[in-house]
């Protein structure tokens, strides 16, 4: 490691010194705050350009493995990720856990096919070519002596599968490495424990060497692996509004927006304050049970409603989701 743990320990002070919060950040999102950021790989600018304080911030970028259906060659995704001079890269991996089938006008929200039912051998396909990708980078980064971090994704679909792919990445150099929070769901759809996954690989890796949690999406996750992991990323607050949800500072969640439809389906960047949804918030004495709490989220709401016509609600809302996660997450992880 790249005195990563020095170098964050330096920048961070006081504000989250056992576990390292990397909030997601592309265009569209405020500007935050914070130490740490996730950089979204389809948003890293072409001049390489990120409007941080660079000396003051660790930047972290993720491969886009995720995100599209067909990804650039590990050596392509490397010289892009380079451009912004990241402190961290992640390999390029490929997911196993869902492919997009479709949109649910039930839910409001797209359908995803898990894994059940894929043949072993697939998914075993899945896994080698996530390993010969973190082979293809370790390469490239000593070819090109870059003095970046680059961190081995851990996919798997079984106890085995979890303990050959840590075991591999572990094989080929690697110190940094990044796990799903609930990482995987056993075929029977019983779930494994998300603290069982994480001790199965800190005892492979060793307690040297950094863990990060990928995607953490309910704060419940933390308080389980907290003792086992040196950083988490997360996008609740930036999905949250999108959908137009509220995150109080308790954790609590508020529909007060609805996305609006467009002639190309629902719009993640424009949306509306429901009516009936903004009364209720506004006289509904019991909807939060601290008072303070209460009456900011009420502040808020209203200086959503107030906002002039043509403005991003999400924006706003993207800002104080945000904010109130770290309060919750310094309440409950940090203290």
């Amino acid at each position: 490691m790249k005195n990563l743990r020095q170098i964050l320990k330096k920048l961070s002070f006081q504000r989250s010194p056992r576990t390292y919060y990397f909030p997601v950040w592309g265009r569209g999102v405020p500007i935050y705050d914070w130490n740490t950021i996730l950089l979204n790989y389809a948003e890293i600018p072409r001049d390489g350009v990120l409007p941080f304080d660079q000396s003051k911030t660790i930047i972290m970028v993720e491969s886009g493995g995720l995100a599209v259906t067909t990804a650039p060659r590990q050596d392509v995704c490397l010289e892009r990720q380079s451009v912004v001079d990241p402190d961290i890269v992640f390999q390029l991996d490929y997911p196993l856990k869902v492919k997009v089938t479709g949109y649910s006008g039930r839910t409001k929200d797209w359908t995803r096919e898990w894994y059940y039912g894929t043949p072993e051998g697939q998914k075993q396909r899945t896994i080698t070519m996530n390993i010969q990708n973190a082979r293809e980078a370790m390469m490239w980064k000593e070819k090109n002596g870059r003095d970046f971090d680059i961190m081995g994704i851990i996919h798997a679909y079984d106890r085995k599968s979890l303990i050959f792919a840590t075991s591999e990445l572990v094989s080929l150099g690697y110190d940094v490495f990044g796990l799903g929070a609930k990482h995987f769901i056993h075929p029977t759809r019983e779930g494994w424990v998300e603290l069982e996954n994480h001790m199965v690989v800190r005892d492979i890796i060793g307690k040297h060497a950094w863990l990060h949690a990928l995607g953490i999406t309910d704060p419940k996750y933390l308080v389980h692996i907290k003792g086992l992991i040196d950083s988490f990323d997360s996008a609740s607050s930036l999905f949250s509004a999108n959908k137009g949800v509220y995150i109080t500072p308790d954790n609590k969640r508020i529909s007060i927006a609805v996305r609006m439809k467009t002639d190309k389906g629902f719009s993640a960047s424009l949306i509306h304050m429901n009516p009936e949804v903004v009364k209720m918030v506004q006289t509904n004495d019991s909807l939060v049970d601290d008072p303070e709490i209460l009456a900011e989220v009420r502040s808020q709401v209203k200086v959503m409603q107030d906002a002039k016509t043509g403005t991003d609600k999400t924006f706003i809302l993207k800002t104080i989701n945000h904010e109130n996660l770290i309060r919750y997450w310094r309440r409950i992880v940090w203290n």
